[in-house]
């Protein structure tokens, strides 16, 4: 299944890249990054690929893209642990609000 895909995705680096390349991205190095991340897939599971795949990876530029363990979360996503807790005052006398009115 893994070897089929890889073709499937191979053809379709030959389709985006008919009509030419794009500065640091073409067809043989898309193929090779297939070639790569589908062994590296293929091991994870204890299948041994048959077939030729680069020891690192080709595109190592959007490793800092695809590593999920790398993402930024943005503060409303996250519990904040910097607020202050217990932080009142307590050495406030009777009468303190006396002047106030609610």
């Amino acid at each position: 299944m893994f070897v089929d895909v890889l073709e499937q995705e191979r053809d379709w680096c030959k389709y985006l890249f008919k009509f030419g390349s794009m500065i640091g991205l073409n067809e043989e190095i898309l193929c090779d990054y297939l070639n790569f991340i589908t062994a590296k897939r293929m091991k994870y599971v204890g299948l041994k690929p048959t077939f030729k795949y680069p020891a690192k990876n080709p595109l190592g530029w959007s490793d800092k893209w695809i590593a999920g363990s790398d993402v930024q979360v943005a503060p409303q996503e996250t519990e904040l642990t910097s607020y202050k807790g217990g932080s009142v005052e307590k050495d406030i006398k009777e009468g303190s609000f006396k002047n106030y009115k609610l």
